[in-house]
């Protein structure tokens, strides 16, 4: 068993490499500070290194996590007449990861990204930021029959692109240039019915001769898009039932409901049209179909829609029978 700790100023990096049979280059490098490290883990003794399952099965076990308080890096690269430039800093991060015999599971985060991209491919340099960027994932490993939990969720929080590019789609300025926000958390249970660890079994789902596991359920703990002046937030709750395969297509039949909120569509819909980039029959369409599954809400430019999906296939919205 280990438990370790681990503290340094600075890190740095300056990788180049070139390819021998052309001129062909191109080089990595960067910088972090303030570097931590914490973490345990246990490994099992008279065991082959290099078998994994074996080593699960015999309490292979870590959970550990890194954070930095600030990061630079570089990527460049020259193919025959072609260049590409990247360069990235943030304020900051953390990177969490663990795993055993059930699990193995990420936790990453980044705040205070910045990001610009240029290149002979590329007709002007970008330049991108976030406040924050993050992604998890928790994956069951064993093979069971028993429901074990999964989780994953994204996050692209106040991500902004530079006025050139909102210049080249809204010249007017008539769409607000707000940043954009991606947020989603999802949790649920399954089913791992294969070996993960054994060649031919994965082989066998890869041909399609195997069933990979099931799906058994489904929370949605939190939906947010925002972007342009229109928002789209909700939670969901659905079970799944792999007996039926048939109402929904070869997926397996959901039964439960999504709370879903809208706002500033209808204003969205106006100003793209009046910039030409939405025709008036398909904002029609877009504004019957929000007229089918939604209700107006408090606010203005609100709605509302409470979808539920009954055990025998039945889908409402807001109470109205639509399937």
């Amino acid at each position: 068993s280990y438990d370790q700790t681990l503290s340094a100023a600075d890190l740095s990096y300056d990788i180049g490499f070139s390819d021998p049979q052309s001129d062909d280059r191109g080089q990595f490098k960067g910088t972090l500070s303030d570097l931590a490290f914490s973490g345990t883990s246990t490994v099992p003794t008279g065991v082959d290194a290099a078998d994994m399952p074996a080593l699960l099965e015999a309490g292979l076990a870590f959970d550990g996590q890194f954070t930095f308080a600030s990061g630079t890096s570089t990527i460049s690269g020259v193919s025959g007449s072609e260049t590409f430039d990247m360069g990235t800093s943030s304020d900051g991060g953390v990177i969490g990861m663990s795993m055993d015999r059930q699990h193995l599971s990420y936790d990453l985060s980044q705040v205070g990204t910045q990001v610009r991209i240029a290149g002979s491919d590329i007709p002007f340099p970008l330049a991108l930021s976030m406040a924050e960027a993050g992604i998890k994932l928790m994956i069951p490993l064993e093979k069971s029959q028993e429901e074990q939990d999964f989780a994953m969720g994204i996050t692209l929080r106040d991500f902004v692109v530079p006025e050139m590019l909102w210049g080249l789609i809204d010249p007017t300025g008539q769409l607000p240039h707000d940043p954009a926000t991606l947020v989603l958390d999802l949790a649920g249970k399954g089913k791992v019915l294969f070996d993960m660890f054994d060649p031919e079994a994965m082989k066998d789902v890869e041909k399609g001769n195997a069933q990979p596991g099931e799906l058994n359920a489904l929370t949605v703990n939190r939906l947010q898009v925002s972007a342009a002046g229109a928002e789209l937030t909700g939670t969901g709750d659905f079970t799944f039932n792999n007996d039926d395969l048939t109402s929904f297509d070869g997926m397996p039949a959901p039964s439960g409901a999504a709370n879903l909120k809208l706002t500033g569509a209808n204003t969205l819909i106006d100003k793209l049209i009046q910039m030409g980039l939405m025709s008036d029959s398909d904002a029609m369409g877009a504004r019957m179909m929000m007229g089918m599954l939604a209700v107006p809400g408090e606010g203005e430019d609100t709605l509302t829609s409470k979808i539920e999906i009954s055990e025998d296939g039945q889908i409402h919205a807001n109470g109205q029978r639509i399937k």
